[in-house]
């Protein structure tokens, strides 16, 4: 047998199988994990050639993104989605799947915080039973006089800070700690006196 020849399937003396020539070239075409030969699957992994894998042609515009109940993004969010697809590359299906799991996630966050809201305002009023009126009372007069902004102030409801027991209870503190004279918002020296009795309450809890 001659450098040229083919070597014929069978076995060899000791044994051993052995592999036509035909058999080896399928083999070193194949993928290792699609079964399909690399000319034609474009890699080991891929599967895919490189016509299938160009990326899609993206849209000028994205058309107004509805989600599933109907409804439609205000203007500000419609823009800002578009050119943050506009930058993915995405085609409009993919930007209006984007928008809707967005949306979604975004549901799901808000039920979870009023869940939690709901279960941290009912463990405040179990905690101070009867007296929780008056613990209420005394704990805006500390919240309303210490963040003194007001949209400081809506900020830290929304964030659900207020509701906090571990807050609630140290505005309460606070509250019976700088007593009713120092609320007058007329006395200069308030602001002097509620740092320094906030301090002090705050090193104690």
């Amino acid at each position: 047998m001659n450098g040229t020849e083919e070597i014929v399937e069978g076995t060899t003396p000791d044994g051993n199988a052995t592999t036509t020539t035909e058999e080896a070239k399928e083999t070193s075409d194949k993928g290792m994990l699609d079964g399909e030969t690399n000319k034609e699957a474009g890699g080991m992994l891929a599967g895919k050639t490189e016509q299938e894998t160009s990326k899609p042609e993206v849209p000028e515009s994205y058309d107004a993104f509805t989600l599933e109940d109907g409804t439609e993004l205000g203007e500000e969010e419609q823009e800002l989605y578009a050119s943050f697809s506009k930058e993915l590359g995405l085609t409009k299906e993919q930007a209006l799947k984007l928008v809707r799991s967005d949306k979604e996630r975004d549901a799901e966050m808000v039920k979870a915080y009023e869940k939690k809201d709901a279960e941290n305002r009912e463990a405040i009023k179990k905690k101070y039973g009867d007296g929780f009126k008056e613990a209420d009372v005394t704990a805006n007069k500390a919240f309303t006089t210490f963040f003194e902004d007001k949209e400081h102030r809506e900020s830290l409801i929304k964030a659900g800070v207020v509701s906090d027991p571990a807050f609630f209870d140290a505005m309460v503190k606070l509250g019976k700690t700088i007593g009713e004279d120092s609320f007058v918002l007329g006395n200069k020296n308030v602001k002097s006196l509620q740092d320094r009795k906030l301090a002090d309450s705050l090193q104690d809890t």
